[in-house]
């Protein structure tokens, strides 16, 4: 499996891209696209560009396969040196917040993990998950 978004709000992914002559589909992406990507397995494509990250279980599936996640950081007080938090997700139904963490000068939510059915990630320490539906 292979993935290239190369910047574009589209990803084109093919199942044999090493044949000499392979076949791509092209399909749509969730939010801004994605700039880099990679496909662990034939049922795990990850990408990243700009805020986002889109993950997709079925990347051959076309645009309804994937989904998209922010990924940047939240505005801090500028007087103060330090990291707001935030761990979010957008699916079909639009953006939801999963977690968060005040401002403050360390690394609160740290370790996320995606599986077949869940999020992953902790917060202090302590442990958390979110499930697909």
């Amino acid at each position: 499996m292979a993935f290239t978004g190369q910047g574009s709000p589209g990803v084109a992914t093919s199942t044999d891209p090493i044949d000499p002559s392979p076949i791509w589909t092209m399909a749509p992406l969730p939010g801004n696209g994605a700039d880099v990507g990679a496909c662990p397995t034939t049922s795990l494509c990850v990408g990243a560009g700009g805020p986002n990250a889109v993950v997709s279980q079925d990347p051959t599936g076309g645009s309804s396969g994937w989904s998209s996640f922010l990924v940047a950081a939240l505005p801090c007080d500028p007087a103060t040196p330090c990291r707001a938090e935030a761990l979010q997700a957008l699916d079909h139904q639009g953006v939801h917040t999963l977690d968060t963490a005040p401002q403050g000068t360390g690394t609160a939510i740290s370790d996320p993990a995606l599986s077949a059915s869940a999020v992953s990630w902790t917060d202090a320490g302590a442990p958390r998950s979110a499930g697909f539906s």
